[in-house]
């Protein structure tokens, strides 16, 4: 009796003469005259990889040469007195890993997951219906059962909403001070929504914001029921004690709300600088007409758009695009005239080619388009500064005013410049006088520069303001208690009536010497001294993060850090809600008009908190 052969290689070789065999998946002939079965081994991992080692002998089951083309005909053995019949070799698929469902937490987590994906990236319910997405995921994870369109609306999406409401109503909770911005926006299907952000210090000294709600109101827009709405939000919210400033545009009604809640307003600064330059821009309004024609007529063309760039290639000039402003953004305005200027002689070189009825600048013209956008970088780089809402923006206003007052006083002293932007920055003067000359008067704007260590009194331009402010602010100080001023020092007297029996004759004196300092001191005078210390400090560099300064410094002037809570967690802009209506654009869009507005208002508030 031959011995017999126990090595798994046998399961996919079968033996031949003269040290051979042959594999039972691709018939290839290979040596094992050696006795070592590594060419075998590494055979299958590398022709056929999907074997599993373990399985049943094809070859002793399957001796026929040929391989059988119908997978349900039944194979017999030739080897003798052998009864054993099987069919085809199993299918690679057979030998792939079995679906084995997913734990209950690991299917929550993944549900989660593509509802967050579904959140930030702005897509469709529908996109889980998608046969192809479903194969794909189950290619990934054969054992979990993706959700259905009306399970993600109905289940998902409220049940992450109230998670993510919940730990933010816990999270804001540990503010000590918060600053509100709101604003309108109507949607693709004219349905009106209102945004609330707030911004608040956290404990660790960061600055955070967070979106309260952006919900559909329907409601006129009165000054009593957007004060009712507020209200409402701050209650549900539980920080109506919390609010320090709101930030609103200078909308009338909106401006009387904030009046009825008894809060401060803040006038959103970006607002302001956009509707002094709108004023001002009136002044070169001929070049800029003729410019939005020109930026239209290549953005509805196509042709005319491709022989643009072939003229910028041609000239060596970046292939860029033009742009075309928007009337609420001022920005754009400047972004559209310095865009044109850059690609000015492949523009000109278009239109003459091209020979279109288009008015094309004068040499004129292009000087004040020119100087013009030379005039407005400074209220383009301005907006950009104070609309950032990760740092602290407040302390910065009356040093930027004074920056724009400098900078638009060169350009009215400038007679090289054209008269249209002559006229044009005396405009911008005056606005910039009427809007901004009483800033230094404001108190949460001047308190917010002096604890500024960046800025202090050197952001002031007028001395006698500047210690107007400062005398406010010591008295605001001068009146904070912090929980340890709860329980006075005991006077001096009860102290010594009563010695301790283990009191030491050595440190009488010295004891004495304290107690009398400690019975002096008194809260006031501890704010006093606080405030007159940290006039002291060198400024820090304009890089520097002033609320990690202050942090780090909490414990030397604890009263003062806690006014600094109060003050420079208010934002300069409502440009934040502005943020939230962008994004809210992106959600109700042209293909999802019918999105139900709660539904829609869940979505917003998850994409800007997550």
């Amino acid at each position: 009796m031959a011995p017999r052969k126990r090595s798994t290689m046998w399961n996919h070789f079968r033996d031949l003469e003269n040290g051979t065999v042959k594999c039972g998946y691709c018939s290839k002939i290979l040596s094992v005259a050696a006795g070592s079965f590594g060419n075998l081994n590494r055979h299958l991992r590398t022709v056929h990889p999907a074997v599993i080692l373990s399985t049943p002998k094809p070859t002793e089951m399957v001796h026929n040469e040929d391989v059988v083309d119908d997978p349900g005909t039944p194979v017999e053995s030739d080897t003798p007195n052998s009864k054993v019949t099987t069919k085809q070799q199993s299918s690679i698929t057979n030998f792939l890993q079995s679906k084995k469902p997913v734990s209950i937490v690991r299917s929550k987590q993944l549900d989660d997951q593509v509802t967050r994906m579904i959140v930030k990236g702005y897509y469709s319910f529908r996109m889980v219906d998608d046969k192809e997405f479903r194969k794909f995921v189950e290619m990934l994870n054969p054992g979990y059962q993706l959700p259905c369109r009306q399970t993600v609306s109905k289940n998902l999406i409220p049940r992450l909403y109230n998670c993510t409401l919940e730990q933010l109503k816990q999270q804001i909770q540990s503010s000590t001070a918060i600053c509100l911005t709101t604003d309108g926006w109507t949607c693709i299907n004219n349905r009106g929504y209102i945004a609330i952000t707030a911004h608040y210090i956290e404990p660790n000294g960061t600055l955070s914001s967070i979106c309260l709600s952006c919900e559909e109101f329907n409601e006129r827009h009165t000054s009593t029921n957007l004060a009712n709405y507020l209200k409402n939000i701050t209650v549900e919210w539980d920080i109506n004690y919390k609010i320090v400033a709101i930030v609103t545009d200078n909308a009338p009604n909106i401006t009387a709300a904030v009046r009825e809640m008894k809060y401060r307003h803040i006038g959103c600064f970006a607002h302001s600088i956009n509707l002094l330059v709108q004023h001002s821009l009136e002044h070169i309004s001929t070049p800029l007409k003729k410019v939005k024609c020109i930026v239209e007529f290549f953005k509805k063309s196509s042709s005319a758009l491709a022989k643009l760039h072939s003229a910028q290639k041609n000239m060596g000039l970046p292939q860029l695009k033009l742009k075309q402003d928007v009337v609420t953004r001022w920005n754009s305005t400047y972004d559209m005239l310095k865009r044109i200027i850059s690609i000015k002689d492949a523009v000109i070189s278009t239109l003459a080619i091209l020979q279109s009825s288009i008015q094309v600048l004068t040499p004129a013209e292009w000087e004040v388009v020119e100087k013009a956008v030379d005039v407005l970088q400074i209220f383009h780089e301005v907006t950009e500064e104070i609309s950032s809402e990760k740092t602290v923006s407040i302390s910065k206003v009356i040093v930027l005013v004074t920056s724009m007052f400098h900078t638009v006083e060169t350009f009215v002293l400038d007679i090289n410049i054209p008269y249209e932007v002559n006229l044009m920055a005396n405009s911008l003067k005056a606005q910039l006088k009427k809007r901004f000359e009483e800033i230094e008067d404001n108190e949460i704007i001047s308190q917010a520069a002096i604890l500024d260590p960046r800025f202090k009194q050197f952001g002031f331009k007028n001395e006698n303001k500047f210690n107007k402010a400062l005398s406010i602010l010591r008295t605001r100080i001068s009146n904070i208690k912090l929980p340890s001023d709860s329980n006075p020092q005991k006077p001096l007297e009860t102290v010594t009536s009563t010695p301790q029996p283990t009191s030491s004759l050595l440190w009488k004196v010295y004891e004495n010497k304290v107690g009398k300092l400690k019975s002096i001191q008194n809260p006031t005078a501890a704010g006093l001294i606080e405030l007159d210390k940290y006039m002291q400090e060198p400024l820090i560099d304009r890089h520097d993060d002033p609320l990690k300064w202050w942090y780090e410094r909490k414990s030397i002037y604890p009263r003062l850090y806690t006014f600094v809570l109060k003050r420079l967690c208010i934002t300069a802009t409502s440009v934040p809600c502005e943020r939230i209506f962008s994004e809210a654009g992106q959600i109700i869009t042209q293909k999802r008009n019918s999105l139900n507005t709660k539904k829609a208002s869940q979505l917003i508030f998850l994409h800007n908190n997550l």
